[in-house]
């Protein structure tokens, strides 16, 4: 497993980064693939992940998404 898609995920989810940048990186796991599988195959982050997207309100766009 490439080393990015879990260090993208664990940016995402720092709360000391600003909402604009962890959206960023949101929308990198939300259209990637490895990301996918990463967080498929770790249902505790996945669920971390979704919930950090309800509680921000993030709203992805549909160019956001593949």
């Amino acid at each position: 497993m490439n080393q990015a898609h879990p260090t993208i995920i664990m940016r995402a989810l720092d709360f000391h980064w600003r909402p604009s940048e962890r959206k960023k990186e949101l929308v990198h796991i939300n259209q990637c693939a490895g990301c996918s599988s990463y967080l498929d195959a770790n249902p505790g982050v996945k669920v971390d992940v979704e919930s950090m997207i309800q509680e921000l309100g993030f709203k992805f766009a549909a160019e956001d998404t593949i």
